[in-house]
């Protein structure tokens, strides 16, 4: 029986997060935690590739996701920023796969992220709590579930308030409560 230190290194595993824009337009808080989880996956001899893949990001993304699948053939695919339909495609095919971000059934999309219905629930009270009654939330209509949850809580936070209801408006595109 040998050591850990004694064993061969495994063979590399691969993930390949998919991204709608090119790295170089990627936000600088997201880039950040792409390289810690770089480091961290490195560090147990798994690489992280990001593949630039706008076509993936329409309403019907089955013939581009099946080039890129037929491109790629990693061990685990990240969906950042995916829509509802390639969520719903990576599910039918059986591909591992892990949304970051929000998921819309969360049944068949493991995902990691920040509670959106909870934060914008929290931002409504907080806002109510502190004297203002008519209170916006602004979200691109990006059909993002993560951006729909938020919208749900910041809803239900001004509807529920202990002080009476907020009042709210909407606008096409953005969602003003």
């Amino acid at each position: 029986r040998r050591s850990q230190a004694g064993r061969a290194p495994a063979a590399s595993a691969r993930i390949v997060l998919i991204s709608p824009i090119p790295l170089q337009r990627i936000e600088p808080f997201v880039l950040l935690g792409l390289d810690h989880l770089r480091e961290l996956l490195a560090r147990r001899n798994i690489l992280l590739e990001i593949e630039t893949r706008p076509e993936c990001y329409v309403a019907r993304p089955g013939r581009p996701l099946e080039r890129l699948c037929r491109d790629f053939r990693p061990n685990v695919w990240l969906l950042w920023r995916s829509t509802r339909s390639m969520q719903e495609w990576f599910h039918r095919q059986g591909c591992k796969h892990v949304v970051v971000g929000s998921a819309f059934d969360l049944a068949a999309n493991p995902c990691v992220d920040i509670d959106h219905l909870a934060t914008a629930r929290h931002a409504a009270t907080v806002l109510g709590r502190n004297g203002h009654r008519r209170i916006a939330i602004i979200v691109p209509d990006s059909k993002l579930a993560g951006d729909e949850a938020s919208v749900e809580g910041f809803n239900a936070g001004a509807r529920d308030h202990e002080g009476g209801a907020l009042q709210a408006d909407t606008e096409a595109g953005h969602h003003f409560i």
